[in-house]
């Protein structure tokens, strides 16, 4: 068995950064997927911008997270997305970074993802059962009290907005 080590055990280093990292992370994704126009093969005009739009959309359709977590992830990878078809700097930074990435002995977990579909999956009921509940939040009332959160700086509060 590997060596106990800060990051994998249950303390209170990894709660202060699912608090006080995580957290706020989750919530500028959000943010940025609700304002930043979405990134598309006719609005951008890089080869590996419209790669990344591929992997961005097989990605979220693979994701069955829970909304908004799933809506995070839409909003970081637009960001990443956008930033790299129009600014050259960091495009060759995550070029290089994934020419490295490619390079190494990368080891995979198993393959039972909690809530992921697999390629041919149906999507799970649970999950259907969750998004719809969700759609029928009022998202005008959620967004402004994320927001408000966010402003007062209250992370527990946007956190329980969120999960």
């Amino acid at each position: 068995m590997p060596a106990s080590t800060p990051y994998s055990s249950n303390n209170k280093l990894m709660e202060f950064i699912k608090d006080k990292f995580e957290a706020p992370i989750v919530t500028i994704g959000i943010l940025v997927a609700k304002i930043l126009p979405e990134p598309t093969i006719n609005n951008t005009n890089k080869h590996n911008t419209h790669l990344l739009i591929g992997l961005r959309d097989w990605f979220l359709d693979h994701d069955e997270t829970p909304h908004p977590r799933h809506e995070a992830y839409r909003g970081l990878f637009n960001a990443i997305i956008s930033k790299y078809d129009r600014d050259d700097h960091h495009a060759r930074r995550l070029d290089e970074f994934l020419r490295k990435f490619l390079e190494t002995d990368w080891q995979f977990k198993g393959t039972e993802i909690v809530y992921w579909r697999q390629d041919g999956d149906e999507f799970k009921d649970e999950v259907l059962i969750q998004k719809d509940a969700i759609k029928r939040l009022d998202s005008h009332d959620l967004d402004e009290a994320l927001l408000k959160a966010l402003d007062d700086k209250e992370y527990d509060k946007v956190l329980g907005l969120i999960d």
